[in-house]
């Protein structure tokens, strides 16, 4: 099945990240269209949308990258306007923070529940830089139970297979 938008020879793709507050999905998606890293927190309002284009096997397209506030609440707010038409969902949990895996199911429903076909689903494992408080194992185990066709382990702070992971996404969705 094909995900793509074809606009003036060019893919546009709606991605979104999902995943508990603070588990650093802002942080990943400015690694990956800035290259850039920031300690400091700042807590998501709304939706921030993030665009980087990229060429895959010679074929240009344009990952647009919706990143949602993480409060469970808002979840149900704002499901149907930020998953409408989402063509791939990145699900980030936080290697030191196991109860942030646990919500992942709930998170990837909450997509599926808006969008009428089906997508593939990505998951980080996000903060290899810090100690995990998980295992590689159970990291495996939540990417079978959300259905990721794929899982990394990645650090935005390091940089560590965050393009590798987006890269991948945009694979999946290239017809």
């Amino acid at each position: 099945m094909s995900y793509a938008i074809e606009m003036a020879g060019e893919y546009k793709f709606k991605v979104c990240l999902v995943g508990d507050p603070g588990v650093g999905k802002t942080s990943l998606v400015r690694r990956f269209v800035y290259n850039m890293f920031s300690d400091k927190y700042l807590t998501t309002i709304g939706t921030n949308i993030y665009k980087k284009n990229l060429k895959i096997r010679g074929v240009s397209c344009t990952l647009m990258v919706w990143d949602i506030m993480g409060q469970p609440g808002f979840r149900e707010i704002l499901k149907t306007a930020y998953f409408y038409g989402a063509q791939g969902i990145i699900a980030v949990a936080d290697l030191t923070s196991p109860q942030t895996f646990e919500s992942l199911p709930d998170w990837v429903e909450a997509a599926m529940g808006v969008v009428e076909e089906s997508f593939p689903v990505i998951m980080f494992a996000n903060k290899s830089d810090l100690e995990w408080k998980v295992d590689e194992n159970y990291v495996k185990e939540v990417a079978d139970r959300i259905g990721a066709e794929e899982h990394y382990i990645t650090s935005a702070k390091t940089g560590e297979n965050v393009e590798k992971g987006f890269v991948s996404m945009a694979k999946y969705l290239l017809p």
